[in-house]
C-alpha cells in the first residue's frame, strides 16, 4: 500500500482521491511542499501541487520560488505537479477557468514556461500539466510505485556537460555530478571552492555545506554517497 505524508492544510479534495485509490495518506505540517513519501531505499522525496490558478498567482508574487527553494533544502529528490485547466489565448496570456485574469494580469505562456525551465534547472522535477484533480491523484499513485523501484534504466546516455574547454575540468564535472543532487553549476562551485573531485568526495558535511547552494539534505546526500560501500546496499552510512 502506498503511504503519503500529506500538509494539513490545504489540497483535501486530491487526498481524498488518493485514499479512494487505495493509498494511505497521514496528515500533519509539512515544512515543505504538499505530499511526501519515502522512496526505495529511504530516500525522502517531496511533491509541490498547484492548481492552475494557484500556479500563476504563485509566480506572479514570487512564491513559487520561494516554495522551489525550501523544497530542494528540504527533500532529496523533489517535484512540482501542476493540474487545472490552462490553456493560452491569442495574445499570449494564459487562462484559467477563472478566466484572463488582467488587474494585475496572469503571467504569459512564455514566462510560465521560462519559470518552469528555472525551476527544473535548479532541482526540481517539473511533471506535465495534469488536466484535473482525478488525473493528478493518478499521477502521485504512479510517482510513488516509480520511486519504490531499485533501479531505473534510461534510454538517454548521459551527455558531456559541455563540449568545449580543459578536458581535466570536464572530468572533474563528470565526477562530482555523479554525486546526488549535484547538478553541472554546482559542480563547478564545489570544485572552485575545493579544488579537486577528491577534495569533494573527502569533504565533511560541515565543509560541503560552506558551498553557496549546499543545503544539510544535499550535504548528507553527497557524504553519504562518497561513504557508501559498494554492494551494501542503499549507502546509508553518516
Amino acid at each position: 500500500m502506498a503511504l503519503f505524508i500529506a500538509d494539513n492544510r490545504g489540497h483535501h479534495h486530491v487526498l481524498e482521491l488518493l485514499e479512494e485509490a487505495g493509498a494511505e495518506v497521514l496528515t500533519t505540517r509539512l515544512e515543505a511542499g504538499d505530499v511526501s513519501f519515502l522512496a526505495h531505499g529511504g530516500i525522502s522525496v517531496g511533491v509541490e501541487l498547484k492548481a492552475s490558478d494557484d500556479l500563476l498567482s504563485s509566480l506572479r508574487s514570487g512564491r513559487l520560488f520561494e516554495q522551489s527553494a525550501r523544497m530542494i533544502l528540504t527533500y532529496e529528490s523533489s517535484l512540482l505537479l501542476p493540474f487545472g485547466f490552462l490553456t493560452v489565448t491569442k495574445q499570449g496570456y494564459c487562462r484559467t477557468r477563472t478566466g484572463v485574469k488582467v488587474h494585475p494580469p496572469w503571467p504569459t505562456y512564455t514566462q510560465l514556461t521560462n519559470a518552469l525551465l528555472s525551476i527544473s534547472k535548479h532541482g526540481v522535477t517539473v511533471l506535465p500539466i495534469a488536466p484535473n484533480k482525478y488525473t493528478a491523484a493518478q499521477v502521485l499513485v504512479s510517482i510513488h510505485s516509480w520511486f519504490q523501484k531499485e533501479r531505473h534504466e534510461s534510454l538517454m546516455k548521459r551527455r558531456m556537460p559541455f563540449a568545449m574547454g580543459n578536458q581535466d575540468d570536464i572530468r572533474a564535472i563528470h565526477i562530482v555530478t555523479g554525486c546526488p543532487r549535484v547538478s553541472v553549476e554546482l559542480a563547478k562551485r564545489l570544485l572552485a571552492e575545493l579544488k579537486t573531485p577528491l577534495a569533494v568526495l573527502s569533504a565533511s558535511q560541515e565543509e560541503l555545506r560552506t558551498v553557496k547552494g549546499i543545503g544539510k539534505v544535499t550535504a548528507r546526500s553527497i557524504y553519504q554517497a562518497a561513504h557508501a560501500e559498494y554492494g551494501k546496499g542503499n549507502g546509508s552510512h553518516g
